[in-house]
């Protein structure tokens, strides 16, 4: 029986992940959360927690981490879409069925996931020494290579000769997003001579790529073109791995490029993620929000990292509340996260975290940066483009504060 993505979506959102957990756990309520003794480990005192606001479960102890269905199967034995049709027949949801065109879809995007998956353990099987080399130099070690199932893409054609081997279609192919068409009607493998990163959903699978190369080649980073199954204004790298510990201590780091990311987990920033080459959206925004309350924005130093801020600046203004917020980590003059890991280690960057300004704050950075103007009409022009920052917050409470701050300020 194939199931839409709806509805899991639907799942989710009908059934509260405390009355499934509560059927093996003795759930006592804390505030706005559960608690009680983790059933992934042996414990005296509670350290598992149940959100159904944010529809999550988390154990301190432990990391266990996941949504109703992902409950049902790792206490069940069930996999994931037997876990979600027990649900429904014990909480009398209508599965629903799909038409011939929609079966059709979701047999195709099974092809695709397949497809995708024997592209990551062909890129796995080529990580040569050369790459391996460039990687360490990056102090990106074997352990780090494992955790984030990196390869490398050769060139000539090998990925595409691979999957003809395992009876894959062109088509198929390009529907994954692994080959492209030149004007000359040649067929070639969008990724050669790159390091690759394998982008993962949050239940951890691979749904794309990216891509960079080891010297001076441009573009330095590539991603895979958008398909069914990966939408870059969707989609965030390392969500697979940073979505429990974001939960856990209630914000997400969202960096620029896979190297921060790996770099930033491995010195135990495990909340962190990247957009794909691609302005934070709204989706992103909203997507965050549903694992932590705070989105720690820590762009790149530069002139573009600081027009990112703007536009994310601009994304979240309609949308932050009281309690759903946005904050801002100013990096050194010329750096990124890397950067600082590798130069300066990850107490620097904790200390820089701890720094961290808020979003009225940043809007006051960025505008002054720190030292408000002494003239009549510096201040005029200033305090009309600070009326326009407030007037761009829906939040009626927070809208008048954001004004009280600014005014304050000046």
């Amino acid at each position: 029986m194939k199931l839409t993505v709806d509805f899991f979506e639907l799942l989710r959102s009908r059934v509260n992940v405390s009355d499934v957990v509560r059927k093996r756990v003795v759930l006592t309520k804390r505030g706005a959360e559960y608690s009680g003794l983790c059933p992934f480990h042996d414990e005296k005192s509670p350290s598992f927690t149940v959100n159904d606001i944010k529809r999550f479960y988390h154990c301190f102890g432990c990391g266990a981490h996941g949504d109703t269905i992902k409950f049902v199967s790792e206490t069940s034995g069930l996999g994931y879409r037997e876990s979600a049709i027990k649900i429904a027949e014990d909480y009398g949801i209508e599965i629903p069925k799909l038409s011939k065109q929609e079966e059709k879809l979701y047999e195709e995007i099974d092809q695709i996931y397949h497809v995708l998956n024997l592209a990551a353990d062909f890129f796995q099987s080529k990580l040569s020494d050369k790459p391996k080399s460039y990687l360490q130099s990056r102090l990106i070690g074997p352990k780090i290579i494992d955790d984030f199932t990196l390869g490398y893409a050769p060139s000539g054609g090998a990925l595409k000769e691979h999957l003809e081997s395992k009876k894959i279609s062109m088509l198929m192919m390009s529907k994954a997003g692994l080959i492209g068409k030149g004007e000359d009607g040649r067929v070639y493998d969008i990724f050669r001579e790159r390091i690759i990163f394998p982008i993962k959903n949050i239940y951890g699978k691979v749904i794309g790529f990216g891509g960079r190369t080891m010297g001076e080649a441009m573009p330095k980073y590539l991603n895979s073109p958008e398909t069914i199954v990966f939408k870059k204004n969707e989609t965030l790298y390392g969500e697979d791995k940073a979505i429990g510990e974001a939960y856990r201590l209630g914000n997400m780091i969202v960096v620029e490029g896979y190297m921060d990311v790996i770099a930033l987990q491995a010195a135990g920033f495990k909340n962190t993620v990247a957009s794909l080459g691609t302005a934070i959206t709204t989706g992103h925004i909203q997507k965050l929000w549903r694992s932590a309350d705070e989105i720690i924005i820590c762009l790149d130093g530069d002139s573009a990292g600081i027009r990112a801020c703007y536009k994310v600046i601009e994304q979240a203004l309609p949308q932050v509340t009281y309690n759903k917020k946005v904050s801002f980590v100013i990096l050194p003059s010329g750096s990124d996260p890397d950067d600082v890991i590798k130069n300066s280690g990850a107490n620097k960057f904790k200390a820089l975290l701890e720094q961290r300004l808020s979003l009225s704050e940043m809007i006051w950075h960025l505008e002054t940066s720190g030292k408000a103007p002494t003239s009549a009409e510096g201040k005029a022009a200033l305090e009309h483009k600070l009326e326009n920052y407030a007037d761009a917050v829906t939040d009626a409470t927070l809208k008048r504060n954001f004004a009280r701050f600014f005014k304050d300020s000046m």
